[in-house]
C-alpha cells in the first residue's frame, strides 16, 4: 500500500525518515532554536535511535546488529588499528 497517499488522504503528514518529529516536540515546548534546549524525556532518544534502526534496516536490507556496550575500548582499539591513535 502507498502510505503516502493512503496518510494524504487522511489528512496526516506522509511518513518521514528524518528528524523531524524530534523538531516538532522541541517547538511543541516552545523551543524556537534560541537559548538553552528543553530536557526531554529519554523515550524521544529512543524513539529516534529506533528510527533510525528502521531506516538502515530499509535502506541495507540488513538487520541491525547493536554493538557491544560500553563502546568505548572497541572505539579505541580500532582507532588504534587505523592509525589514528597510537
Amino acid at each position: 500500500a502507498d502510505s503516502y497517499s493512503e496518510r494524504f488522504a487522511a489528512g496526516e503528514e506522509p511518513e518521514n525518515f528524518d528528524k523531524e518529529f524530534i523538531r516538532r516536540h522541541y517547538a511543541a515546548l516552545g523551543y524556537r532554536g534560541e537559548g538553552e534546549l528543553p530536557v526531554v524525556d529519554t523515550s524521544l532518544w529512543v524513539q529516534a535511535s529506533q528510527r533510525y534502526i528502521q531506516i538502515y534496516e530499509l535502506l541495507t536490507g540488513l538487520t541491525f546488529d547493536p554493538a557491544e556496550y560500553p563502546v568505548n575500548p572497541r572505539l579505541i582499539s580500532n582507532l588504534k588499528i587505523s592509525g589514528v591513535f597510537s
